[in-house]
């Protein structure tokens, strides 16, 4: 009975976060994939809420609600629910140096109890990674070029590596033969180590060129990295230097994908590693030991969600079946094993973006 209550909550959760969701089309595989006839446009889907002016403030069962005309709003601090805000001092507005917003983070690295930011100044080669003061956006450090782009939701994540308590940020960028996964000192934005990758062709694998992932994956005191190119993980530890390489030999469109996410499954101190690709879902120990393999994966997940789903202290793990089409899988995340399917277009859901996981009943 708990796995079927949780089941309808997680389903009407789905159901929740797509109804006013613009999904795009992803590249040339978009047209191929079954299910995507009429398929929402994000450049046209909902744009009847966007406000005439630069926000506007609306109201529903569950409380108020902010809209912002992306295109018009140039005070961000008059919105209601902003606490922050101040121009971005980089190449916004420089035709063929935009910033990317996926790429960039915020933690408090000193623990001063103020918010530090990190973000790549240009999606393009000739610039690097910079950290803004939260007071007035002031640039603290820039580093040295770091390369280009290497995917569209590359991840800057920040973590102490070293287990020393001192913050590095990480990040994988093209170069002009290779790729590669470069780490700095929050401090500094000095280089404390670089470390190349794959032949630096950029090739249509969506995000699946330099997604990288944070954990324990190799001892419980230090973290490492892991980076994906294409069909083929690198690990890297906290040094930089290279602990294992795992070759799904996906290729092609079938190295497609987006997703990659860790998580400490079994409870014993160590990340497991969960990768999605357009043919394949899997999940690897830390020490990139293979636990299990879904081949029967019909298009890449746009989600990886890790939680007890059904209380019995056990870790699940939930994905797309079929990136568009459904269902959500959840199973084992130690053995991959079904616990169950939720089809969310029989609630009414065209194609789900992202999940969450709670308890969401407050009756329980």
């Amino acid at each position: 009975m708990t796995i079927k209550r949780t089941a309808i909550t997680t389903a009407c959760l789905l159901a929740c976060i797509g109804s006013g969701m613009a999904a795009a089309p992803d590249g040339p595989h978009a047209a191929a994939r079954p299910g995507r006839a009429g398929g929402i446009d994000c450049r046209k889907n909902n744009m009847h809420l966007c406000p005439e002016g630069e926000f506007a403030v609306g109201k529903d069962q569950w409380g108020e609600i902010v809209r912002v005309n992306m295109l018009k709003i140039k005070d961000w601090s008059k919105v209601p629910g902003v606490k922050k805000a101040w121009p971005m001092q980089g190449f916004e507005g420089v035709p063929g140096m935009a910033f990317h917003p996926v790429i960039s983070e915020v933690k408090d690295v000193d623990g001063d109890g103020k918010l530090d930011i990190f973000r790549r100044r240009s999606e393009h080669a000739g610039e690097g990674i910079e950290r803004l003061d939260y007071d007035d956006g002031s640039v603290v450090w820039v580093s040295e070029p770091v390369g280009a782009l290497s995917g569209d939701e590359s991840r800057l994540p920040v973590f102490d590596l070293h287990g020393k308590g001192r913050y590095s940020v990480v990040h994988a960028a093209r170069e002009d033969d290779c790729f590669a996964l470069w780490c700095l000192d929050v401090r500094t934005g000095r280089t404390e180590w670089r470390a190349p990758f794959g032949d630096g062709v950029k090739r249509n694998y969506g995000n699946g060129q330099g997604d990288v992932v944070v954990g324990r994956f190799l001892d419980r005191k230090t973290r490492a990295v892991v980076v994906r190119d294409g069909g083929v993980l690198h690990c890297y530890d906290h040094t930089g230097k290279k602990a294992w390489t795992h070759d799904t030999k996906l290729r092609g469109g079938n190295a497609y994908a987006h997703e990659l996410c860790r998580h400490d499954a079994d409870g014993d101190g160590l990340d497991e590693v969960f990768p999605n690709w357009q043919k394949l879902m899997m999940g690897l120990r830390g020490d990139g030991t293979i636990l299990w393999q879904d081949t029967t994966q019909a298009a890449h997940s746009d989600y990886l969600v890790c939680a007890d789903v059904d209380a019995d202290g056990k870790t699940e793990l939930i994905y797309d079946h079929h990136e568009g089409a459904g269902p959500a899988y959840v199973v084992e995340a130690m053995t991959g094993n079904l616990r169950m399917k939720i089809d969310y277009r029989k609630e009414g859901l065209r194609n789900a973006q992202n999940i969450a996981v709670g308890d969401f009943d407050p009756a329980r």
